[in-house]
């Protein structure tokens, strides 16, 4: 049966109980149990509900935070001749390169978005479901020319609506391959934003089923 139909069930029976007594002085040891035990089974059903409307807030939240990155990117594109915050050699995670783009001050010995730590779009809402060391999200380092140690251009990546930009991270702030994908949202989604802006939530198979080459490379 939906859980709507025997919670409104439930709750009938407990506005009865409840009526009647308003009429009457005191309760029985037996409608005390009665009514304790609606309200057990009203909890028990309602619990999980809960859970996953906090969950969904979450995922929305993430993908509200990737969406802002993706901003974000763009402006330090412009700033930097059409180059992405990709090299690996710069001496700066990329986050802290892209944080002046999107109103984010580093602070001294910070890593954004690595928890504990403050709640900027760098923070995953989720990522601390994840074993230590935890991340929030990974960027792109293999796309273009497949370099690490180099930054490419924005506009060397063949086909933006597949090639995946910026993800839930497992425990590295460089992503490499799909494996570096966190799916950490609901029942194993992940959430991928795509070098053209949109972002979609992604099931591990679904990731895994991507080629490396258009997945990652972009090409």
């Amino acid at each position: 049966m939906h859980v709507a139909v025997i919670a409104e069930r439930e709750v009938g029976k407990l506005i009865h109980i409840l009526h009647r007594k308003s009429s009457c002085a005191g309760w029985s040891l037996l409608e005390i149990l009665v009514a304790s035990s609606i309200i057990s089974i009203l909890g028990a059903l309602l619990l999980p509900v809960f859970s996953l409307a906090q969950d969904k807030m979450r995922t929305v939240k993430c993908s509200s935070n990737l969406r802002q990155i993706f901003f974000g990117v763009q402006n330090f594109s412009s700033d930097n001749n059409g180059y992405l915050p990709t090299s690996m050699a710069s001496g700066l995670i990329w986050h802290a390169r892209l944080a002046p783009y999107v109103g984010v001050t580093v602070l001294a010995g910070e890593t954004l978005g690595a928890p504990p730590c403050r709640d900027t779009i760098f923070l995953c809402p989720s990522a601390y479901r994840d074993a230590s060391p935890q991340r929030s999200y990974d960027f792109n380092s293999r796309v273009g020319d497949n370099v690490l140690t180099t930054d490419d251009k924005l506009l060397s990546v063949a086909n933006p609506a597949t090639t995946v930009m910026v993800a839930d991270a497992k425990n590295t702030s460089w992503l490499q391959s799909s494996t570096d994908i966190s799916c950490r949202h609901g029942k194993n989604y992940a959430n991928v934003l795509f070098f053209d802006g949109h972002v979609e939530t992604a099931t591990s198979a679904d990731i895994s089923a991507r080629t490396y080459s258009q997945f990652i490379r972009g090409q």
